[in-house]
């Protein structure tokens, strides 16, 4: 019967890890990317135009998947290998420098800007 039981969770059951103190449980095949994936297709978002910013496991296939991930200065290795930039600072200051490059892309695109700030 254990087995059985075993079996059952291991199909239907995914697990991830949440920083060195959580581990989380999910139905088997969902995940951050399949949330925001719903989002961005009810917001006619196309997915090259998605940005996540994370820091560990449970984000990885968010990172992945979006068409920009970036992981935050100590992130975990897997959400590093997942993303395709790791910002240069933690939590708060790597999405405040996140946000300011887009704010700054976002003026260079429009011919707002003459040259680009230093963050």
């Amino acid at each position: 019967m254990a087995a059985l039981s075993q079996s059952l969770c291991e199909a239907t059951i995914a697990t991830s890890a949440s920083g060195d103190r959580y581990i989380e449980l999910r139905p088997r095949g969902s995940n951050k990317a399949g949330g925001l994936e719903i989002v961005a297709k009810h917001l006619r978002v196309p997915q090259e135009q998605i940005l996540a910013l994370g820091d560990n496991d449970n984000d990885a296939e968010m990172l992945e998947w979006a068409g920009i991930g970036v992981a935050i200065s100590g992130a975990t290795e897997k959400a590093r290998q997942a993303s395709r930039f790791v910002a240069k600072h933690g939590l708060v200051q790597g999405a405040f420098q996140l946000l300011t490059l887009v704010k700054n892309a976002k003026r260079l695109y429009r011919g707002e800007a003459t040259r680009a700030k230093h963050i």
